[in-house]
């Protein structure tokens, strides 16, 4: 018999919709979606564009007043309450996807750093140094890099 340990919870729900949000997406623009089984793998997605399987951990990002911001780090309960931080390396994913106003998000591991990511609107100003610019990092753009030259474009973020 299977135990339920665990309470849904908000954010839980939250995070469902958004990786089924990112399923419908990349299933009707053409690409097939592969999803893990069970909870312990670091990605939530694989996506095959156009040959190129890449892993994709899903995350809800909230508005900010000039941008998105999404935390690039999980935290769950294990057995005895405690609770547990992961980071994510590119041994883990390939990228970041976020959905804001409809919007999927590819954001590259290789930019992502530590703690959490903001994606701006406007043009930042030139003291940002970890912000990157929402417009370039439209799943759209990302998926045309993937399949154009299977690199992962740093260019648009700041330094």
């Amino acid at each position: 018999m299977i135990k339920v340990v665990e309470e849904i919870t908000e954010r839980n729900i939250k995070g469902l919709k958004n990786e089924l949000y990112c399923q419908y997406f990349f299933t009707s623009i053409g690409y097939n979606v592969s999803v893990p089984l069970g909870e312990d793998c670091k990605y939530d997605l694989v996506v095959d564009f156009g040959g190129h399987l890449t892993r994709i951990q899903v995350k809800t990002c909230r508005e900010e007043k000039n941008g998105i911001i999404f935390s690039i780090s999980s935290s769950s309960l294990k057995a005895g309450g405690k609770s547990v931080k992961r980071s994510y390396t590119k041994n883990d994913i390939d990228y970041f996807a976020t959905v804001y106003n409809e919007q999927v998000y590819l954001i590259p591991i290789e930019i992502c750093g530590k703690g959490e990511k903001k994606l701006l609107f406007n043009e930042p100003n030139r003291f940002s140094s970890e912000s990157i610019l929402l417009q370039n990092y439209k799943a759209e753009n990302q998926i045309a890099k993937i399949i154009e030259n299977d690199t992962v474009d740093t260019k648009s973020y700041i330094l």
